[in-house]
């Protein structure tokens, strides 16, 4: 019995050292296991990482690039308001122009028509007077009483006498 009992000893510690090394083995691999589980996260880490350095680079080009077209589109706007104001400007001293210059040509038209005027009255005033003078002059001859003066016999009256002004 003591033979038995040595060789059951002997077989749980050859069983015993054998689960110890299977433990020791399992236990390896576990630690090799979680560190590549580790490198792999961390490899995936990094990865992840370099995409969003990635994005954020090509964010912030696409970001540059609108706004240099925003930039482009200011510079556009602010070139044709700028042209747009000069038009207008220019209208303004062509209406500007355009309304000085009116009231001269009218005031030079006036003028000319008042000098017309004038010589017209003065053709008619002076044959009424010299008209009147003739009709003194041959009061004592007795005159035709059919054939009418240029102008009529009267004095021309208030009402009959225009003034200009």
């Amino acid at each position: 019995m003591s033979e038995l009992r040595t060789e059951v000893k002997t077989v749980r510690n050859n069983e015993v050292i054998a689960e110890k090394a299977e433990i020791i083995t399992l236990q390896k691999e576990l630690d090799d296991l979680n560190q590549k589980t580790r490198e792999d996260i961390e490899g995936l880490r990094n990865d992840v990482t370099i995409e969003m350095n990635n994005r954020k680079i090509a964010t912030r080009a696409e970001q540059q690039t609108m706004v240099v077209k925003i930039q482009d589109l200011n510079y556009n706007f602010t070139k044709r308001l700028a042209d747009l104001r000069t038009e207008i400007e220019a209208q303004k001293w062509q209406t500007t122009r355009a309304l000085i210059g009116l009231p001269y040509s009218h005031l030079v038209l006036m003028i000319l028509v008042t000098i017309i005027l004038l010589i017209i009255c003065g053709f008619g005033l002076v044959r009424y007077i010299r008209y009147q003078k003739k009709e003194v002059s041959s009061e004592g001859v007795q005159t035709d009483s059919t054939s009418e003066p240029p102008f009529r016999r009267d004095p021309p009256s208030d009402s009959d006498i225009v003034t200009l002004g």
